[in-house]
């Protein structure tokens, strides 16, 4: 890979997005764990 894919304004909104949706799934399963216990 080329390092400007680092530095693509494009590639970080992305990488952003996909840690917030992965954020979002974690805390959707954890608070499903804790409320149905």
């Amino acid at each position: 890979m080329n390092d400007d894919t680092d530095s693509d304004p494009v590639w970080r909104v992305l990488n952003a997005l996909a840690a917030l949706i992965a954020l979002l799934a974690v805390g959707t399963v954890v608070v499903v764990v804790v409320t149905s216990v």
